[in-house]
């Protein structure tokens, strides 16, 4: 299954200079790094963690993107600062897949993605999952820190495909 979420509007507020108007990624699958247990601004964050560095990967077939296997990652907070800006006008899109979600019990599946301090993706995942839109008022500047969470029980598999931006400015 293949989710699309999260399309931000851009509405108000500018960057310096043009935004490209194609497609542009935010993140390289293979710059996540895990965030801080400090820094964990999620509240459902179980008392003990277990998510060896193993159980995340990039996995570059069909196109790169983070693996996550929830079979051995119980929980996962990581971050990388984003490589382009986003302008008025714009959106972004975040792409993400799993397959037949499965637990021993009936659960809930986590995911959230901020850009910043901007929840872009903050949903209890009832499969399967609707897009969702969103409006901000200020563009988001290169290097800003984006956060993508997952917290699944059960022995899953998620791929966050993509995190981009499309469209110029207004």
């Amino acid at each position: 299954m293949r989710c699309k979420v999260g399309y931000i509007a851009i509405a108000m507020g500018g960057c310096n200079g043009s935004c490209p108007a194609e497609v542009t990624s935010l993140v390289d699958p293979s710059w996540w790094s895990e965030v801080d247990v400090d820094q964990d601004p999620f509240a459902d964050r179980p008392e003990t963690v277990d998510c060896p560095r193993a159980a995340w990967i990039v996995e570059t077939d069909p196109q790169p993107s983070l693996e996550v296997d929830t079979g051995l990652c119980t929980y996962l907070l990581v971050d990388q600062p984003s490589l382009e800006r986003v302008c008025a006008g714009q959106d972004i899109e975040v792409e993400f897949a799993h397959g037949a979600l499965v637990a021993d019990e009936p659960a809930m599946a986590h995911i959230a993605v901020l850009v910043g301090d901007l929840t872009v993706v903050d949903e209890e995942v009832a499969i399967p999952a609707d897009a969702r839109r969103m409006t901000v008022d200020h563009a988001i500047q290169q290097g800003v820190p984006i956060t993508v969470h997952l917290h699944n029980h059960g022995d899953n598999s998620w791929n966050i495909t993509d995190i981009t931006s499309v469209g110029g400015a207004l």
